[in-house]
């Protein structure tokens, strides 16, 4: 981030990474689900192993959780002030 970054911008990066890795994640997850699916068939009442609906809903809540997490990153993100972030950076040290 560059410095005086608006806070829109700071926000935007770091759920736009989330997003990503929320994504790839879920898809991940997703194909693995499926495809063992039938190994646990004996275990589930009243569903099919491949039902559509519960995919979705389980993908939806996955999705929110992790954007949600990634709130927190992003509003001490968003807070830090950019002498210090700089001071911090340089390891204390003066250039002059």
């Amino acid at each position: 981030m560059a410095l005086g970054a608006l806070l829109s911008a700071i926000l935007g990066a770091v759920f736009r990474r989330a997003l990503v890795d929320v994504t790839a994640g879920l898809a991940i997850g997703a194909l693995g689900a499926w495809t063992l699916a039938g190994l646990v068939e004996g275990f589930l009442f009243d569903t099919e192993p491949h039902d559509p609906a519960i995919y979705a809903v389980v993908c939806l809540t996955l999705a929110l959780v992790g954007l949600a997490a990634a709130f927190v990153p992003a509003r001490r993100a968003s807070r830090v002030d950019p002498l210090v972030a700089i001071v911090h950076r340089d390891g204390g040290r003066s250039r002059g």
